[in-house]
């Protein structure tokens, strides 16, 4: 994945919307803004693939005329750009980058994925980044969630780098009509 030009697309399309509206947050704020949008989208990937609805027979909801992998996939994007975007406030840049062995560790692991611990588990560590700004806690997070689309939910990073870049157009087409 191109780390570098995800942080770029992210950053823009923040730079983007701030200028739009004008907005005047401190740094402060805009990392708490952050980790609430973050933990919001997370908390999207599960409502959207339901796992953890093991009541269901049909489990996953999908936006119209999307499959469930397809909207899961555009909260995977959405997720992206937010852990993106707080490494850039954090000054924690150098920590997105994710070689190609740990990608291919991560998708190839052999052990069942207990995905309601894993899911926990980053958030108790972005709560820990938040809380005691704590850059190994995001990095850990970051790296779970990777290793959590690619050997949990089964995405390929091919998968979800698309995915962020198309969700990162449709976030500017929504700019544009005044989302």
């Amino acid at each position: 994945m191109d780390w570098a030009k995800m942080l770029k697309t992210s950053v823009d399309l923040d730079r983007q919307i701030r200028e739009k509206h004008n907005l005047q947050e401190s740094i402060d704020e805009r990392i708490e803004n952050c980790y609430l949008a973050l933990d919001t989208e997370l908390s999207e990937v599960a409502n959207t693939s339901e796992w953890f609805k093991v009541w269901k027979t049909h489990a996953g909801k999908h936006d119209e005329g999307l499959t469930v992998d397809e909207t899961v996939l555009n909260e995977v994007g959405d997720v992206m750009d937010f852990f993106l975007l707080l490494a850039y406030l954090n000054q924690w840049n150098h920590l997105i980058v994710i070689e190609e062995h740990e990608i291919d560790a991560y998708q190839n692991d052999s052990r069942k994925m207990n995905l309601t611990k894993t899911f926990l588990n980053i958030k108790k560590m972005l709560f820990g980044a938040y809380s005691y700004n704590r850059s190994t806690d995001y990095q850990h997070a970051w790296h779970l969630f990777i290793k959590f689309c690619l050997n949990g939910l089964k995405f390929t990073p091919k998968q979800m780098e698309e995915a962020f870049f198309n969700k990162n157009t449709i976030n500017y087409k929504r700019q544009e009509n005044n989302y």
